[in-house]
């Protein structure tokens, strides 16, 4: 065979070959929905209806069209939420959320269906839903509560439903004290919820045992709750006194002033303030022997305001301002005690002393302000270190005839000296007294 038959033969071979396929790229698969949660339990053991966003996600290759969501079976029990999903169209790989809730807040168990499609590409998803709601339970709670004797104390009661389904209509009751406010009776609580109701328990000053005291509640779908209010009694306390011996002392004259103390932990009822005579009946006396000066002799210093009548609250002061009768014998010593009294505490006496003199003359130096300092003085000053402020209050005494002298005032570090009222003025550091007038009063104030 020539050369040129086998080219030919050749050639008629290639041309019989069948021709292969050209490369091509493999079809994207459809959209398909998917639940990153395919079920999810409603579990409203404590507390209101529960409520859950779901996540559905495109997992396919291709978008979706507009998706539509759906309840399926007990739709009156459980309800759609914020939806990102309804009408929407999801790229590969995108995601969208609905949220659901269980709105039946009686107790039982609930089911349903939550689905999503994707009607124009026949595709779907399904998550179960299911719920569980506990019967109401209903709690009476109450700190504990101390109470001094004497006194009236408000005290709370809260009632709560620590359940998952609604309480029935609530009546509550207190027995053992009377109700100020009820913000329960006729209310219904949801799970998680509560109210409360406010009584005062009053007791006695010589009461030696709390009163027995117990709130209930029921809800008529029975439900109810008691609970003994946890109380304890203390001491009232008593007031204190701080203050100094009258001293010598003219007739007719304020020989001292006594500051009382209230320390707590109530505040008093209205004070009442009362001088006894405890002199030896064979002394020669006038009749009475002390005097409580009146509540504007007082009233007109700075600081703390007289005594009688006054309620004071823990902490708080007030002051007695005490002198001689007008009738008092000259050159005689006295004897007497100083009662305060007040419903709720216990009564507090102190004995007080005093010497009738006819040419006595008295200063009486009384610290105000919420600094602090010390008073020197050129007199024989006399300071009660158990006054409590500083200074304290001060008394000096010296006879017609003297000289007079100076007082002067040193402020503490951190404060500093205001000025002087009464029988001193000025904003001077040293004040001077002539020593002729039979009583002075001098209020020193020391500011921060």
């Amino acid at each position: 065979m020539s050369r040129a038959s086998r080219s030919l033969r050749l050639a008629a071979a290639l041309v019989a070959l069948p021709l292969l396929p050209a490369c091509s790229t493999p079809p994207k698969s459809p959209p398909r929905l998917t639940f990153d949660e395919p079920s999810y339990l409603f579990d409203t053991v404590r507390g209101g209806p529960e409520k859950h966003s779901f996540v559905v996600r495109n997992a396919g290759e291709r978008p979706t069209s507009a998706l539509t969501v759906e309840l399926r079976g007990d739709t009156e029990s459980f309800t759609l939420g914020a939806d990102s999903c309804t009408g929407h169209s999801l790229a590969p790989g995108a995601q969208c959320t609905v949220g659901v809730g269980l709105g039946n807040d009686s107790a039982g168990k609930y089911q349903a269906q939550l689905a999503i499609f994707d009607k124009a590409n026949i595709e779907s998803t399904v998550a179960d839903l299911s719920g569980v709601v506990t019967p109401a339970l209903l709690t009476v709670q109450m700190p504990p509560t101390t109470i001094p004797r004497g006194s009236t104390v408000p005290v709370t009661a809260t009632i709560a439903n620590g359940g998952g389904a609604r309480s029935g209509m609530l009546t509550p009751a207190v027995a053992g004290a009377s109700v100020m406010s009820d913000g329960c009776s006729g209310k219904t609580l949801a799970g998680g919820e509560s109210c409360t109701v406010v009584f005062a328990v009053a007791t006695a000053l010589s009461q030696s045992d709390p009163p027995t005291i117990t709130v209930s509640v029921a809800d008529g779908a029975g439900q109810q709750a008691m609970t003994k209010a946890p109380l304890k009694l203390v001491d009232p306390g008593q007031p204190l006194f701080y203050g100094i011996d009258l001293g010598k002392v003219a007739p007719a004259a304020v020989a001292g002033y006594v500051t009382v103390v209230n320390p707590g932990p109530q505040t008093t009822t209205a004070l009442h303030v009362s001088i006894a005579d405890t002199t030896d009946p064979q002394v020669p006396r006038a009749t009475p022997l002390f005097s409580l000066y009146p509540a504007d002799t007082n009233a007109k210093l700075p600081g703390p305001p007289p005594c009688e009548g006054a309620q004071l609250e823990p902490g708080a002061t007030c002051i007695v301002a005490v002198g001689a009768d007008a009738n008092s014998v000259f050159n005689t010593s006295y004897m007497g005690t100083l009662t305060v009294t007040a419903s709720n505490m216990k009564d507090t006496t102190r004995v007080i002393a005093a010497y009738t003199q006819a040419n006595a003359r008295q200063i009486l130096v009384i610290p105000s302000g919420s600094g602090k300092g010390t008073i020197t003085s050129d007199f024989p000053l006399v300071c009660d270190p158990s006054s409590g402020p500083t200074p304290p209050l001060c008394r000096v005494a010296w006879t017609l005839g003297g000289s007079g002298g100076s007082l002067t005032a040193k402020p503490a570090d951190g404060s500093h000296f205001t000025g002087w009222m009464g029988n001193c003025n000025g904003t001077q550091t040293t004040c001077m007294l002539d020593g002729t007038s039979p009583v002075s009063v001098v209020v020193a104030t020391f500011d921060k």
